[in-house]
């Protein structure tokens, strides 16, 4: 009898332990699927994962920091510095190195050092090749995903032990596919990779802080919680070496000191965590300050004051102003992505949403504008959880312990979101690849809050949980769904730019969607017809016509020459290209009717565009008439757009950043039909 119930617990153990062993493998199975999308992200509208378009500020650094000097080893056209201001951006455009910061006479980086310093020297040292922006941006982005995984699992293990393992499934997916990595990963340059490094190392620095402080409230002060403190240090100070806005956050290390003196440990035991929190973070902090000192000659100064941008000049003095908050919050937190009948069908805002940028911004501060972006709470709705994660926070009916752990990943987690995400809603500009400073970080506060909450209800009433369930589902698909997407795009939507035969290849198979969309959705292409009062303006002023497609720079302008005579141009950046037309007389009370036809707003029709007769070479020319008399014609090869990015008649922001002379009080009319 004895020996039959020993068979039948060795027989439960091994169950066990297979079922361990196939919920690992799934794991660990899709992790990689996800490691491999983000890889795949990199590499397929490339040539290679080394695929190097350009050389890179951190390829020039490191070239510098092999040449034993801290300045670049590319000296300042002549006549940049012949300039009488050589920050201007109108003047200095096509003599700059962009982004550089120009102090003395001599080139610097204003980017921190630490990816070159932990990837690009290695790296160049061991192959004696360049390491290319993505490849950079993709390794620090796996670490990102890695870390964040290990860090779920162990939060599991401690909060929800008895919760599904779908439920960790769900989250580990929602951690590697909710945050941006796909699409930033499409077109990477420094500053995917300094915000990714950044990112990086101050969560790794933050999970050995999470583990030690748990097992010093556990276990007490050991020798190992001293080296695991001094690691997270150093690589805390990697975070800041990479984006100094992480110095904010150096409030976290309070919690172990906090933690040690609550815990009433000996003197030696608290010396010995400060010792190991407070040489590392001297060294590094003191590293920091010689570094700029050498450079700038203030040690708090990393060159943002001598950066070489685009952009107002009121942009590079006044970088963070109050009147931004509103605005950026509506960007970061509330701004919907766009749905049209485009393959992949969700594309971003972009920076054709200058046009409706509040005008008190360009009035006040001269707001520089938003780069593609989005608002995580209609995109992203799983970050909802948050508030289930607060809720549990600051509830009383908790065990001790976990109450404990909630309050701890509370201040290291939502306090350095909260705080970087404050210095984003000051700056005057936006874009989705700053999300990665504060999202994944309340990614997972969300999915703990979601996964304790499931946990939690799996004892209620049925069809409650059922209800829950189902919104939860919901939720995250939707999330998943918009994110995948929007990952097939990428910056300037370059995959299907630089790889159109994999680009369409994937679009074949959602034809049956595109189908439904094209079917009701043909009057939106083709040409657009003004119905227009010309104002009257002095000799040489100029008036906006249309803006299009993504860029914002590719304009169609009128040109007041004389008292009533006027010129049309067409400037496409796509090409470098100025079109005119002849001179006009015109009648200034008179009402024309003006046809501007840009060719195709898609230049890359597809087959069901084909088979309904679609001509690509009749909308692939630029004609533009005024009362039927057609004064341009040209063929042009034009960006791809959408349609919905096409804005007439008006000035917008950018624009009047490049040329502040121009306006716009054009009449939009009409749309004119594809045939």
């Amino acid at each position: 009898m004895a020996f039959e119930i020993d068979k039948r617990y060795s027989d439960d153990q091994t169950m066990k332990q297979y079922k361990a062993l196939i919920k690992l493998g799934l794991l660990v199975l899709v992790s990689l699927c996800i490691l491999f999308f983000n890889i795949w992200s990199a590499c397929s509208n490339q040539k290679s994962f080394e695929y190097i378009k350009t050389i890179g500020l951190y390829n020039h650094l490191a070239d510098a920091f092999l040449a034993g000097q801290l300045y670049l080893l590319i000296d300042p056209l002549p006549e940049l510095m012949a300039l009488s201001d050589p920050f201007d951006p109108q003047k200095n455009k096509h003599l700059r190195l962009h982004d550089a910061s120009l102090y003395n006479n001599k080139y610097y980086i204003y980017f921190g050092p630490a990816p070159v310093l932990t990837l690009y020297l290695p790296y160049q040292t061991l192959t004696g090749k360049r390491m290319s922006a993505q490849m950079a941006t993709s390794l620090y982005f796996m670490g990102i995903f890695v870390v964040g995984t290990f860090f779920l699992y162990k939060i599991r293990q401690m909060l929800f032990p008895n919760s599904g393992f779908g439920i960790l499934l769900i989250g580990v997916l929602s951690f590697g596919l909710l945050n941006p990595f796909g699409y930033l990963l499409r077109g990477t340059a420094i500053y995917e990779v300094a915000i990714a490094s950044g990112c990086f190392w101050f969560l790794l620095s933050v999970y050995l802080l999470f583990c030690s402080v748990i097992k010093i409230n556990t276990k007490g002060v050991t020798s190992w919680r001293a080296i695991e403190l001094a690691f997270s240090t150093i690589f805390y100070g990697l975070a800041v070496a990479s984006r100094p806005s992480y110095a904010l956050s150096i409030i976290i290390f309070l919690i172990p000191l906090l933690q040690i003196w609550r815990t009433g440990s000996k003197t030696s035991e608290r010396l010995k965590i400060v010792f190991s929190i407070g040489l590392p973070l001297c060294i590094i902090v003191s590293l920091l300050f010689l570094y700029n000192y050498l450079r700038f000659n203030n040690i708090f100064e990393f060159g943002l004051t001598y950066q070489l941008v685009d952009g107002p000049i009121a942009h590079r003095i006044n970088r963070w102003n109050v009147f931004n908050v509103m605005y950026n919050a509506y960007l970061y937190f509330l701004l919907p992505i766009i749905p049209d009948y485009i393959f992949p069908f969700f594309h971003l805002t972009d920076q054709s949403y200058w046009n409706a940028t509040p005008s008190y911004l360009n009035h006040i501060i001269q707001y520089y504008g938003p780069e593609p972006v989005m608002g995580i709470i209609p995109n992203i709705p799983i970050v909802l959880g948050i508030m289930l994660f607060l809720k549990f926070a600051i509830t009383k009916n908790l065990k001790r312990d976990h109450r404990t752990i909630f309050l701890i990943l509370l201040c290291l987690l939502l306090i350095p979101s909260v705080l970087n995400m404050t210095l984003l809603l000051f700056y005057s500009s936006a874009s989705i690849r700053y999300l990665i400073d504060f999202l994944p970080y309340v990614l997972l506060l969300s999915i703990v809050g979601w996964s304790v909450y499931l946990e939690k209800i799996s004892s209620n009433n049925f069809f409650y949980k059922v209800i829950v369930y189902f919104f939860y589902g919901m939720l995250f698909c939707w999330s998943i769904f918009v994110n995948t997407s929007i990952s097939l795009t990428g910056y300037n939507n370059n995959f299907a730019k630089e790889n159109k035969n994999l680009f369409e290849k994937i679009e074949s198979y959602f034809t049956p969607i595109s189908f439904l969309y094209y079917r009701y959705n043909l009057e939106k292409y083709g040409g657009i017809n003004l119905l227009v009062q010309f104002p009257q303006k002095e000799s040489g002023m100029e008036t906006i016509a249309v803006v299009w497609p993504w860029t914002g720079e590719d304009v169609v302008l009128i040109h007041y020459r004389k008292k009533n005579e006027i010129m049309f141009s067409v400037y496409s950046q796509n090409k470098n290209q100025i079109f005119w037309s002849r001179p006009l007389v015109i009648d200034y009370s008179q009402t024309y009717v003006l046809n501007i036809h840009l060719g195709s707003l898609y230049p890359k029709p597809s087959q069901y565009l084909l088979s309904l007769g679609y001509n690509p070479e009749k909308y692939t020319k630029l004609e533009i008439s005024l009362n039927n008399a057609v004064i341009i014609n040209q063929k042009v090869e034009f960006q791809e757009s959408h349609p919905q990015h096409v804005y007439v008649g008006k000035a917008d922001s950018h624009i009047r950043t490049a040329y502040p002379w121009f306006s716009g009080n054009i009449l939009y009319f009409q749309r004119l039909p594809l045939f």
